[in-house]
């Protein structure tokens, strides 16, 4: 990630990247791999926020992101990204680790998002 510029502040746990295969996707798998990191960084770490880069074309994973309340802080634009990752536009999300327990009722809402 060292091409999106971003160091983590204090107390703030980073998803540097998730993947799910196109075959295992629609499972819920991505979903359930966030909320695991939101309980460890919550429980083990004593994270206060944890936080993320997105490509903006990535319409799937914007959606499920702010269905766990992440919310859009800042977007970046860049050549050398665009370069790097056929993608000029990263979204930068965040959500605080109180909001734990709505991301938990969200994955009881929409199992398969």
């Amino acid at each position: 990630m060292i091409a999106l510029e971003y160091k983590p502040r204090p107390h703030e746990c980073y998803i540097e990247h998730l993947a799910v295969a196109s075959s295992h996707r629609k499972r819920g798998i991505a979903r359930q791999l966030l909320i695991t990191a939101q309980q460890f960084a919550n429980q083990h770490l004593h994270c206060k926020y944890i936080s993320l880069h997105v490509s903006s074309s990535n319409t799937q994973a914007i959606r499920l992101y702010q269905q766990l309340n992440f919310r859009v802080e800042s977007s970046h634009n860049s050549i050398s990204r665009k370069f790097l990752f056929r993608e000029p536009e990263w979204i930068f999300m965040m959500i605080p680790i109180s909001n734990i327990q709505e991301a938990f009722q969200c994955l009881n809402n929409n199992p398969l998002d």
